[in-house]
């Protein structure tokens, strides 16, 4: 399989890993400087390709790049092509989360973002620890590694990072309502299931009364880090 990384500005990543669990040689391939990278013997069939952008990150470096999985379905006997770009965004600057203190995540681009993580919430991360730093990043929706489901082509999306972290009860979320949905409408939220790998409903939230952010209605929240957006599916509209 052969296909290209690439940054939020359309620059190449170097020294991407590229690996598939159920390969044992070559355990892993790195992008070259261009960004390319040609992994032979990728197993045929449906198959979870992992992309390791912490492999990429020099030493000392100031940002972070995420780790990804994509679905892929090899046809043996083939170098089989990517159809488009792999994008890896810098990830924002994180914060220590643990359950053990109120913390409220923002984006100083993205005014009216906030992530919630109220005392006493279980977070779960990806090692089984219950302390990690968590990161909250906008990401263009062009360049999203994932399809979306249902029409959905909502104007903002975000990464909460890491990907496995886990949040018991759901933390509350409130976007930005840049969708222009009208003031105290419902509005289906969405999250990236990096298990299901696919978009799924987490339930619904409620734009303000003035009409400028969306938040999570109660009891519904971010349970997964991963991509999340909010959008109405089921709405009519026009080419």
């Amino acid at each position: 399989i052969r296909g290209t990384v690439l940054d939020e500005n359309e620059q190449p990543v170097a020294g991407v890993a590229i690996r598939f669990e159920a390969v044992d040689h070559p355990k892993q391939v790195l992008t070259d400087q261009n960004g390319m990278f040609l992994f032979s013997g990728a197993p045929p069939g449906f198959a979870l390709m992992e992309i390791d952008g912490k492999t990429a990150v020099p030493p000392g470096a100031d940002y972070d790049l995420p780790k990804m999985t994509f679905e892929v379905h090899n046809v043996e006997g083939i170098v089989n092509e990517l159809d488009r770009p792999i994008y890896l965004l810098r990830l924002n600057s994180g914060q220590v989360t643990d359950g053990l203190t109120d913390t409220v995540l923002t984006i100083p681009e993205l005014p009216g973002f906030e992530l919630s993580i109220p005392k006493g919430t279980k977070v779960t991360c990806p090692d089984g620890t219950h302390s990690c730093e968590v990161s909250v990043t906008q990401v263009h929706f062009d360049q999203a590694p994932m399809a979306p489901i249902n029409g959905l082509q909502p104007r903002m999306l975000i990464t909460i990072q890491p990907p496995g972290v886990h949040f018991d009860p759901p933390a509350p979320l409130q976007v930005p309502n840049v969708d222009g949905f009208a003031p105290n409408k419902k509005i289906d939220m969405f999250s990236f299931d990096h298990d299901l790998e696919t978009f799924v409903a987490i339930g619904t939230g409620t734009v303000s009364e003035d009409g400028t952010v969306v938040r999570t209605d109660p009891g519904v929240g971010v349970v997964k880090g991963g991509w999340h957006c909010g959008g109405s599916p089921q709405g009519q509209g026009s080419s």
